[in-house]
Formats: structure tokens, sequence, C-alpha cells
């Protein structure tokens, strides 16, 4: 039998172990909720894009939520955006690593984020380059950086009056016009931003950002049609571009109808992007077998045609091989079809021939078929055809049909070329 003095003893101690624990999980509850609290708080700031704002909070919580896609997506952006308010560079450059490791990490946590895969793609594991923020004029530079910091914050009059200063100190400062334009667009003064975007968009056409906020102006005023034509320049500005891809599936969402955009989808291709032939696949029946046309047209360029045509020149991939490719398919396939020969042609050949008797056979090959390779020759092609391509957005790739099914997202099945 136990003492009386033991069992007092006993009994205090776990008096004393149990209030331990109690103060313990109630510390830790307590913890918990202010990590809540701090969550809730750094995802509004971040949807006001109140970015320095959300920041303090993001660097106290991120360790905490290791599997929390939206805090490190909010977390790599608020990075991002603050290393462009720092005045030294190298300091710049460290936080855009940092910035890349956060938006490395939401998107293997599965971030559809279209600024933040943007931003990761821009940044590289390194960081990247300087931002676009420099100057000739050092005082440009200094408003434009004094002026991030206070957007960031939402403090969009004083923003204004600084990204003010800067176009007036260099009227060809592209982000000065822009920026000015985002402020009124922050405090959903949409008609008062457009004409900075319009500034903006003048200064460099061949730049997609001025475009895509004036369309999504546009769009928020219910100017759906307005919205659309600046959402096909910011295409033809920058068509490799996520945004590029989610100003269609804007419009999709807006219009609350589906895009009906017709590839060239041969046996062994299902979706945009690069053609490949699976000669397993093809037939005699509906004329597929003409692709292997396709095949021996591209080992010939690769083996020869390259060499010969670009002289000293180590091969890629280029728009004219594409061309002459898919024209070998296409002479023998148009003359099998209007015989008679191939009653019921493989879809692929029916929506070929289409685009190329429209005049869109290149447009099609650089917007919707290629590689990274033959990317490379989009720049010089729009040079001498921006109206071609224009033309070919508005009646091939903005193209809506009514019906029940679900809005389709172009976007996402070409993200891959980036």
């Amino acid at each position: 039998m136990k003492s009386p003095i033991f069992l007092r003893l006993f009994t205090l101690i776990l008096g004393t172990v149990l209030l331990f624990q109690s103060y313990h999980e109630a510390n830790g509850q307590r913890n918990d909720e202010d990590l809540r609290a701090s969550r809730i708080k750094a995802i509004d700031l971040s949807n006001e894009n109140r970015y320095l704002d959300a920041y303090p909070f993001l660097e106290k919580i991120a360790s905490s939520f290791p599997s929390d896609w939206e805090v490190w997506t909010h977390y790599g952006i608020a990075i991002a955006v603050r290393s462009v308010t720092l005045p030294d560079a190298n300091k710049r450059k460290e936080e855009r690593r940092r910035a890349s490791m956060a938006l490395a990490k939401a998107k293997e946590l599965g971030t559809t984020n279209v600024i933040a895969l943007e931003l990761l793609d821009q940044l590289g594991s390194d960081g990247g380059a300087e931002d676009n923020f420099l100057d000739q004029n050092p005082e440009v530079e200094k408003a434009l950086r004094e002026g991030e910091a206070y957007f960031a914050k939402g403090e969009y009059g004083k923003a204004f009056a600084l990204y003010e200063r800067a176009y007036k100190l260099n009227p060809k400062s592209y982000e000065a016009a822009l920026f000015a334009g985002d402020t009124f667009y922050a405090q959903k003064k949409y008609r008062e931003s457009e004409p900075w975007f319009e500034t903006a968009a003048t200064i460099n056409p061949d730049r997609e950002m001025a475009f895509r906020f004036w369309g999504d102006a546009l769009l928020e005023q219910g100017k759906v049609k307005d919205a659309q034509d600046k959402f096909v320049e910011a295409f033809i500005a920058e068509p490799y571009s996520r945004y590029a891809w989610d100003n269609v599936d804007k419009l999709t969402r807006k219009y609350g109808k589906y895009f009906d955009v017709k590839g060239v989808f041969p046996p062994g291709t299902n979706d945009f992007g690069e053609i490949i032939v699976d000669l397993s696949g093809l037939s005699e029946k509906d004329g597929s077998y003409f692709w292997m046309r396709y095949v021996e047209s591209k080992k010939a360029w690769r083996s020869e045609k390259f060499a010969k045509t670009f002289k000293g020149s180590q091969y890629r991939e280029t728009l004219n091989e594409m061309v002459e490719s898919l024209r070998a398919v296409l002479a023998p396939a148009s003359a099998a079809i209007k015989s008679g020969r191939i009653k019921t042609p493989h879809h692929s050949l029916k929506n070929l021939i289409e685009i190329e008797s429209k005049g869109f056979l290149e447009s099609y090959i650089l917007l919707l078929a290629a590689t990274e390779e033959v990317s490379e020759d989009y720049y010089n092609y729009r040079l001498a055809n921006r109206a071609t391509l224009r033309k070919f957005l508005n009646e091939h790739v903005f193209v809506l049909k009514d019906g029940k099914d679900e809005a389709k997202s172009v976007a996402s099945s070409l993200w891959h070329r980036r």
C-alpha cells in the first residue's frame, strides 16, 4: 500500500505534468491560429496586389506551409515584386534567385497561376537577367522603383505621381506609361487607364503587356469585342507567352462559349504543338498515308536541304522546312480528294487544305505548331506579315462556338513550349 505522502507527491507531479502539457497544447493551438490568421491576411493582401504588405507575412509563414501551393505562389511573386524596389543590383539579383526557388516550389506543388509560371519562365534557376526598370537616366529608374514600392502597398496616388515623373523625364519609357495606366486600373478607373496603355502600346507594339492590360480594362467595361482586338495584338506581340493564351481563356469565360480552333493532327499528333506522325497509324482508305511524304521531306531537310539552303549554318528545324514538308502532303492529298479517289479524307488533311487555301499555312505553323527551333523564325516573319497573323488569329483562333460543351482551354495545351 502506497503511503499518503507518496500519493500526495505523485498527485502533485501528475498535476504539474498535466498543467505543462495543457500549457503547451494551448500555446501550440494559439500558434496554429496565429499562422492561419497570418495566412489569410497574406493571401488577402496578395489578391489585392499589395505584395509588399503581404511579403512580411509570407516570409514568416512560408516554411510552416511546405505543401501550400497558394502560399508559395504568392511568396515567390512577392519576392520578385520586392526585388524591383531595391536600389542595389546585386541585392536585386539575389532576390530574383530566391523568387525563382519559391516559384519552382509552387510549380511542383501544382500552381496554375499564370503570373507565377510566367515569372518562373523568365527568371530561370539563376534569377535571370536584370529587370526592365533600367534607364539611361538614373532619375527615371529611381522614380519607377519608388513608384513600384508605393504601388505594391496600394498607395496608387503616390505611385502615379512617380510614374508620371518618369514618363515626363523619358516619354519613350514603356514601363512609365504602362504603370501609370495600371494605377488607374487598380482603382477600377478603367477608362482613365486606357490612354496610358495606348501610349505604352504605341511606344513598343512588340511587347504584349500594354495590349493585355488594355484588353483587361475593356473587358471590365463590357467591351468584349474591343478587348478581343487588344488580346489579338498581345498575341502577335508575344505569341509564346503564357499570357497570350490566358487572354484566349479570359474571352472563353466572358463569352460563356468555347473556342473552335481547328488543328492539323495526323495520326500520332493529338494536340497543338509539334506535328508528330505515327507511321503505324497511316491508312490508304482515308488518305492519311500521304503523311509519309511529310516524314520523307523532313528527313531530306535534315540530311541535305538545310545545308544547301543555309550554307555554313548548323542544322535546326526551320519554317522553310515545315512549309515545304506540309506542302509535300498537300499536293497529292488535294488531288486525290478532288478526283474522288479519297471519299472520306482524314480530318488532318481537310484542315490542312482549308488552312492553305486561306493563306494561313505559315501563321498556323508559327502560332499553333511551332517547336522551339521553328519559333525562332517568327519575329522575321512578323516584320512583313503582321496583317496576315492578325487575320489568322481573328478567323482561326479567336473563333467561338455556341454549345453546352465545357469551355475549351486552348492555353493549357500550348504552354509546353516554354
